[in-house]
């Protein structure tokens, strides 16, 4: 679930333009995983490799939390009375 939300609130705010010139690293990892993720549903797969800790990802989300919460300082929090 947790992840679900993540992925909704990364795709709300690489709409915004301000978010993307501020934040380049994280619109090029989500571009990068969807196109991964993309592919790999493409192929059969009849075992998946198990879910270890990344620091890698573990920093990405710490970037998307502190990314997030910018955003609503910048706009008021605006978008997300709607």
């Amino acid at each position: 679930m947790k992840k679900e939300l993540a992925r909704r609130s990364m795709e709300f705010n690489l709409q915004d333009p301000l978010f993307r010139k501020l934040f380049p690293e994280l619109v090029e990892e989500y571009q990068r995983k969807k196109q991964l993720r993309s592919e790999s549903a493409r192929e059969p797969s009849l075992e998946r490799a198990p879910v270890t800790s990344n620091p890698v990802s573990v920093d990405l989300w710490d970037k998307l939390i502190i990314a997030t919460i910018v955003a609503l300082a910048i706009t008021g929090g605006y978008y997300f009375l709607y």
